[in-house]
């Protein structure tokens, strides 16, 4: 059986802009690799669209699935709140804080993971290494006193 043209469209977009979503063997594994009767747990964002997904081995076994994501907009007025009144410290997830001039930088270190890499503070008015080029887009500063990034976002950087 051929896949719809659409989704060979959409994979094929992924492959010329090197950009994976999903991993939908992972879930083929864990059906395989799931006991009779057991629980298949996909967790996070699953964006993956796959017609390759065993459903009879998945009903043979009996299995149940379960999903979930983090319900954001319920916990994230009391979350702040609570940062705000000094109950929580979200700072132990900050391992590095940076000049935005050093991103593309940290990119490399975070995507080959050294030196314990897990969560960049950029910050535009830290004091750089080097002066600005202004007629460099590389170094355009922006109005945010600071800014969190996941540097896996940050894709296109050389």
């Amino acid at each position: 059986m051929r896949e719809p043209r659409k989704v060979r469209s959409m994979d094929r977009a992924k492959q010329i802009a090197r950009v994976e979503a999903d991993r939908p063997i992972a879930l083929r594994q864990a059906i395989q690799a799931c006991r009779k009767g057991g629980t298949v747990c996909v967790a996070g964002v699953y964006t993956g669209f796959d017609e390759k997904i065993r459903l009879g081995a998945f009903t043979n076994k009996g299995l149940t699935m379960k999903t979930g994501q983090t319900h954001m907009m319920r916990f994230m007025k009391p979350l702040l709140d609570k940062i705000e009144a000094d109950e929580i410290d979200p700072s132990f997830v900050v391992s590095h804080r940076v000049p935005i001039d050093q991103a593309p930088e940290m990119y490399k270190i975070f995507r080959d993971k050294q030196e314990n890499c897990t969560k960049v503070v950029l910050d535009p008015w830290q004091r750089a290494q080097k002066l600005p080029n202004q007629s460099n887009p590389e170094y355009l500063w922006t109005t945010p006193r600071v800014l969190v990034l996941d540097l896996p976002a940050l894709r296109n950087t050389p």
